[in-house]
C-alpha cells in the first residue's frame, strides 16, 4: 500500500498517512516540477518557516478567525502553518515597496498542518482531508494597478 492511513493512525492518530514507494516518489516529482517550471518563469523559491507566531497568524487572517482548526504550541507561542501562505503574508509586514519593484512573486514548498475540524472535515475520508501535506503555493505581493499576471507563467 503506497497510502499508509492505517499505519499513520497508529504513530499519529486518525486522518494521517505514510507515503510510501512509488506514490512518495510522485509526490517528489510533482513538486520539483512544479517549482523549477516557477523558478524558470522569474519566480523566487521559498521555503518557509513552518510554525509562526500569534502576532504572524493574526496579520495573515487565520487567527481568531480559524482558532482551533489548526495546531499550536502554546507553551511556545507557536502555531503549525496551515498554509505556506501564513509565512509569507508576515515575511515583509510593515515593508514599504517601490511600485517599480511590484511585483514580487514566490513560489512557496511548505508541508501543511490542519485539524480539518467541523463536520465536513470529520465525514471526509481519503486523500482530500488528512491532517498534513504538502503543497506548492504561488504567492504574489503587488501594487495597485501592477500587472500580476501580464508577466505569467507559460504552460508547462
Amino acid at each position: 500500500m503506497a497510502v499508509d492511513f492505517e499505519r499513520g493512525a497508529k504513530v499519529a492518530g486518525r486522518k494521517f498517512y505514510f507515503l510510501t514507494g512509488d506514490d512518495a516518489l510522485q509526490e517528489l516529482d510533482l513538486i520539483n516540477r512544479m517549482v523549477r517550471h516557477h523558478v524558470a518563469a522569474g519566480w523566487t523559491f521559498v521555503i518557509p518557516p513552518y510554525l509562526v507566531n500569534r502576532k504572524t497568524a493574526e496579520f495573515a487572517g487565520i487567527l481568531p478567525r480559524f482558532e482551533g482548526q489548526f495546531y499550536s504550541m502554546p507553551e511556545d507561542g507557536l502555531i503549525a502553518i496551515p498554509t505556506a501562505e501564513t509565512p509569507l503574508v508576515g515575511m515583509h509586514a510593515g515593508e514599504i515597496f517601490n511600485e517599480a519593484d511590484l511585483p514580487i512573486r514566490y513560489v512557496a514548498l511548505s508541508p501543511c498542518f490542519r485539524r480539518e475540524a467541523g463536520s465536513a472535515g470529520m465525514a471526509t475520508s481519503g486523500m482530500r482531508r488528512v491532517h498534513q501535506f504538502h503543497k506548492v503555493e504561488l504567492f504574489v505581493i503587488s501594487g495597485n494597478g501592477s500587472p500580476v499576471w501580464s508577466r505569467g507563467v507559460p504552460a508547462p
